[in-house]
């Protein structure tokens, strides 16, 4: 919902190279170099911002308040204070 289609946009908008990796140490598998780590972070941030209609409060949330009222939801679940969980789709 958030991660995966960004990080195929990444893929096919080919917004990294092979200078943006590095290998990890000890057999630990490759990873971002500091600079693109900061830039996926970044990349990430803006995702979280962008709004999408969210039935349950019926107007605009960003994603970052999605996922805290759909935790806020869980929470009130688990506590028995709601009925059973609802988990938030993307059509």
């Amino acid at each position: 919902m958030i991660v995966d289609p960004m990080v195929v946009a990444c893929i096919n908008q080919r917004v990294f190279s092979a200078d943006d990796f590095e290998p990890g140490a000890d057999g630990e598998p490759i990873r971002f170099k500091r600079e693109a780590m900061k830039y996926f972070i970044e990349l990430f941030e803006r995702r979280l911002r962008n709004e999408i209609f969210y039935p349950p409060r019926n107007h605009r949330l960003n994603y970052r308040q999605v996922i805290e009222e759909q935790v806020r939801h869980f929470a009130r679940c688990v506590l028995g204070t709601e009925g059973g969980y609802e988990p938030f789709v993307v059509r």
